[in-house]
């Protein structure tokens, strides 16, 4: 019975997931005979035997040839892989080249880039890019580019790259050691996933190898699902030994309130520390990073957010040690939480917490991704009071991810989180996963997790427990949806994770109607939401807490310009007031609105790039008028320049009560050459009544070889406004930092 039931179910799998995919050989890649000169010229006899990959047309029409001729080439050697990119232009002197920012993706740019599915997965991939004036972009593709921004830009690697203009176009050149890659080598070879893109910025035109279709929205180009798979030959893993040591020197000035409390006054120290950074190949699959005394005084501050929500607001991860491969600790339930959170790890109420050290192991075993991670977190100690503010705490996680055999784009999955603190209290998190690509571009996605604490109370079995499922077509043309179902249980709390709310069933969806014109239409896409909605019930009594539907209409013209209407309609119900500020809060009750909300997004290779959003409607028992907009200005090569403006005014005239938001900032960045830069970042939010100011220097002379002067500013505004009258600065700090990595291998 047990074999006819495993038999069924196999052959039920067999008809329902049919594979829309044919096999396909991969394409041999040459072993160079000599060392191309890394100088940006790849038109030496080293590239002349190479075989070269011409691009095709993604957007504005996708499958047509390309404007202007485009050629990848790629090669190895024992230590190396080198790529060549050939970008011809009949208009050289309009080539755009307005930042050597490291990492920097404007579109005010001309780029060229390569995407490397290492393991073959389908899903994630490194991504290595540059522009004509040679900044260097690696970042990492998740997810088979779908969401937001599936793209994690702040990971860094070793490599280089050398470009060059001249009256044909631009080219360049890039050596990639193969110690920087982790792949898997089987009877000597090493299939890989493989995908290339050129973006033109003067005519928002994509080009890409090999030819993708355009129907997965923007991110199309980043789909290592639609790579073309190559072989390598003779290709040995190098693993990397990396030693990375810094030290770190500074000066802190905060001010206090004194004991009689009528005055502020200064508490200086100086700060002097040093730590490591050790990278190290174990085997040819697994890499494992120790880190001893980490330091993050680098990272820029976090964007300032206004929250007009009853919830916590999401920060997204800076932290360069929490970077690598962090699509392998990937555990979320859509919109609603992920069970790892990084930032629970180090920052505690939005303040620092040193790291002792840790480790963290990645990589791949036949079909499994494993990932480990574990650090210790210092204790913090009221001096004056001689009591713990917070214990030393261990934070782990463990992920294992492997590929079933339904097809190339489906998963299984575990993690397990835990969180231990020195006094023996504990949270611990486990859950399982499951990407299943049932047909061309239908998914459907399975989570499953649990979590227990130090109190061993008995529950039901659901109580502690989350489950989210998930049906969706990723596409932008014809018929699409996302139906979804989540549960949180009351006693769910993941320790290591992230929530919005607790202890309800939410059923979403999403149904989309889009079509792509051909040729001769000014617009390039355009789809119509017929509906965006979810909600969200009360576990207890199964009552409606909150209810939401969007209508919208969204098109984008082949000169880049975007436009969205929308009018969201909302129901929410809460027993508890909720505060926007000391003058304005909401109370309990039951509150239908709704709002009118006009989006618009300039073409981005315009020198002046800028998106606007303006709304207007009922916002629970008052009325709301919210505008923003953020730009981008590239006035010259090395200068860039983002301002943003957001301003929020609400009226509750039945209330007497009125709200009143304005946050703005500014980022200017000066850049000397590709390796120094300078930066400086202005935030203002008037409900806090602060300036965040933070201003770094940066020299990157090499690859891991790091030298940061940073100078942070917390400012008050309205001082005179209380009693006592508060210091014109509340924390200050100068710090230098260096690093210095010393590459073995």
């Amino acid at each position: 019975m047990k074999n006819l039931c495993c038999c069924g179910f196999n052959c039920f799998f067999k008809i329902l997931i049919p594979l829309f995919s044919y096999a396909q050989s991969p394409q041999i890649i040459q072993k160079l005979e000599s060392e191309p000169s890394l100088d940006g010229n790849p038109f030496e006899s080293a590239w002349n035997e190479v075989q070269a990959y011409p691009m095709i047309m993604l957007n504005p029409v996708s499958g047509n040839s390309t404007s202007q001729k485009t050629d990848l080439k790629i090669g190895y050697t024992d230590k190396y892989l080198y790529v060549a990119g050939y970008m011809f232009d009949n208009e050289p002197q309009k080539i755009r080249a307005a930042s050597k920012e490291r990492d920097d993706m404007s579109l005010s740019n001309d780029w060229f880039g390569i995407g490397l599915d290492i393991y073959n997965d389908n899903e994630n991939a490194m991504f290595f890019s540059t522009n004509p004036a040679g900044l260097r972009l690696d970042a990492q593709i998740f997810n088979d580019g779908q969401g937001s921004f599936p793209v994690q830009r702040d990971w860094n690697t070793v490599w280089e790259v050398e470009t060059l203009i001249n009256e044909k176009g631009w080219f360049a050149e890039m050596r990639i050691p193969l110690s920087s890659l982790r792949y898997v080598t089987s009877e000597g070879k090493v299939v890989m996933g493989l995908g290339s893109s050129r973006y033109i910025s003067r005519l928002a035109e994509w080009d890409c190898y090999p030819q993708i279709s355009n129907e997965w929205g923007f991110w199309s180009w980043a789909k290592p699902s639609q790579y073309h798979d190559v072989e390598f030959q003779g290709m040995n893993s190098i693993n990397p030994l990396y030693f990375s040591p810094y030290v770190l020197g500074g000066f802190e000035q905060k001010t206090l309130l004194n004991d009689a409390e009528d005055a502020y006054e200064p508490e200086s120290s100086w700060e002097r520390q040093a730590g490591i950074e050790i990278k190290y190949g174990i085997s040819k699959n697994f890499t494992l990073d120790l880190t001893v005394n980490t330091d993050f005084a680098q990272v820029e501050a976090d964007d300032q957010q206004v929250n007009l929500t009853r919830f916590s607001l999401f920060f997204p991860e800076k932290r360069q040690f929490f970077l690598e491969r962090s699509g392998i600790f990937d555990f979320t339930f859509g919109s609603t939480g992920q069970l790892f959170y990084s930032r629970r790890i180090g920052i505690d109420n939005g303040q620092m917490v040193p790291i002792w050290g840790g480790l963290r192991l990645t990589g791949r075993t036949g079909d499994w991704d494993v990932g480990l991670m574990s650090l210790q977190t210092a204790f913090l100690k009221d001096n004056e009071k001689d009591e713990e503010i917070l214990p030393t705490i261990n934070n782990s996680a463990v992920r294992l991810r492997k590929k079933i055999n339904l097809n190339s784009n489906s998963y299984l999955g575990g993690l397990v989180t835990s969180r231990i603190d020195a006094h023996g209290s504990y949270n611990i998190g486990y859950g399982f996963d499951a990407i299943l690509n049932l047909f061309r571009n239908d998914y459907l996605n399975i989570v499953l997790a649990r979590t227990s604490d130090t109190a061993k109370n008995e529950h039901p079995i659901l109580s502690p427990s989350k489950i989210y499922m998930q049906w969706e077509r990723r596409t932008y043309q014809g018929l699409s949806y996302d139906l979804n179902y989540t549960q949180a249980g009351s006693k769910y709390n993941p320790e290591m994770g992230f929530e919005y709310r607790k202890d309800f069933t939410r059923y979403g969806g999403i149904l989309r109607y889009g079509w792509i014109p051909g040729d001769q239409s000014r617009f390039l896409k355009r789809y119509q939401i017929g509906l965006n909605s979810y909600i969200y019930f009360r576990n207890l009594h199964h009552q409606v807490e909150t209810a939401r539907i969007t209508p919208s209409y969204q098109f984008i013209t082949k000169k880049d310009h975007g436009f969205t209407m929308s009018i969201p309609i909302q129901y929410e119900n809460f027993t508890d007031d909720f505060y926007l500020s000391s003058d304005a809060y909401i109370p309990a009750g039951d509150y239908t609105f709704f709002e009118f909300q006009f989006d618009y997004s300039s073409p981005a290779g315009d020198i002046l790039y800028w998106e606007s959003s303006v709304s207007s409607g009922r916002y629970y028992d008052g009325w709301k008028n919210s505008f923003a907009v953020s730009s981008s200005i590239v006035p010259e090569e090395s200068w860039n320049i983002d301002l943003g403006y957001e301003v929020n005014r609400i009226n509750f005239n039945s209330r007497e009560q009125k709200f009143l938001s304005h946050l703005a900032n500014i980022r200017i960045l000066y850049m000397y050459s590709i390796s120094t830069s300078a930066s400086s970042f202005l935030q203002y939010n008037s409900l806090n009544k602060r300036i965040i100011w933070n201003v770094r220097f940066h020299y990157n002379p090499k690859e891991g070889n790091d030298f940061y002067v940073v100078y942070n500013d917390n400012l008050n505004v309205g001082r005179t406004a209380v009693q006592p009258e508060l210091p014109f600065s509340n924390q200050r700090t100068v710090l230098l930092k260096y690093t210095h990595t010393f590459r073995v291998r």
